[in-house]
């Protein structure tokens, strides 16, 4: 299961550890800029979906 959830604010309690986003997204964007600011780990989505191959393939 993947649990989805916004970050909106610095002291926000969403229980989440890892921001993925699509290389869409401009690297100004609040929510992306406020996950590497409190040491959330951010990856783009392709970098996900090669690790989840990568990991169904060992």
């Amino acid at each position: 299961m993947i649990n989805l959830a916004f970050l909106q604010s610095e002291h926000d309690k969403s229980p989440f550890d890892w921001f993925i986003y699509t290389a869409a997204l401009p690297e100004n964007h609040p929510e992306l800029v406020l996950a590497r600011k409190v040491g959330i780990k951010t990856s783009k989505r392709d970098e996900l979906l090669a690790q989840i191959i990568t990991t169904i393939k060992t």
